[in-house]
């Protein structure tokens, strides 16, 4: 159940037997009549299990500035069981870095198939939200909104990395990979990194 103000919504379904995913023929959402959130709307949902960020990824950043730069990247990830997200990665013919990391008292942090972290190699700071696709329950991309928010150069661009794992197997329609990363809301991004920073502040003060 999810509950806004006084307004609610019930979510029902079954998962399957390897409980990566639900039935979407039979999973049913309902809600309270009369908000004006939910509008006691009701339908169908799908679910699928979203793996952890953890392994080995090899892809390409391709920043604004300077105009067209395309590096190969290779990144290694760990997410513990609490969906904290720590890592480096290391950027062939980088502008202004070559290597990046997580640090110690600031790990990134997954939600759903969202995933966010910040990474630096002491002067820049590079700040990455992104979707993990996931196909037959496995992750095999990672498509990220890059902003350099400081060092040499405050540009925005896009990182695609990819865990080498190839589906040999049709997935349900549900758990196909997707093709293209879905857009990230803004404001999504900014309340993702707001419960961050809340998150870590009440860590902090434990």
């Amino acid at each position: 159940m999810i509950s806004i103000n006084a307004e609610t919504a019930t979510l029902a379904g079954t998962l399957t037997a390897d409980g990566k995913f639900i039935n979407v023929i039979t999973a049913k959402v309902t809600s309270s009549p009369g908000g004006p959130c939910f509008l006691g709307d009701s339908g169908g949902f799908s679910g699928n299990f979203v793996p952890p960020l953890t392994g080995t990824w090899t892809g390409t950043l391709q920043l604004q500035n300077p105009a067209g730069f395309l590096g190969d990247v290779t990144a290694m990830f760990t997410e513990d069981p609490n969906f904290n997200v720590t890592g480096s990665m290391t950027i062939t013919n980088g502008p202004c870095f070559s290597s990046l990391a997580t640090e110690p008292d600031n790990p990134g942090t997954s939600i759903g198939s969202i995933t966010s972290f910040e990474m630096t190699d002491g002067m820049n700071v590079v700040d990455f939200v992104g979707n993990i696709q996931v196909s037959l329950g496995v992750p095999v991309e990672y498509v990220a909104h890059v902003t350099v928010t400081a060092g040499c150069t405050e540009e925005s661009g896009l990182l695609e990395l990819s865990s080498g794992i190839v589906a040999t197997v049709q997935a349900p329609a549900a758990s196909r990979a997707r093709t293209a990363p879905s857009a990230i809301n803004p404001v999504l991004v900014e309340r993702f990194k707001a419960l961050l920073a809340a998150r870590r502040e009440h860590e902090s003060s434990q």
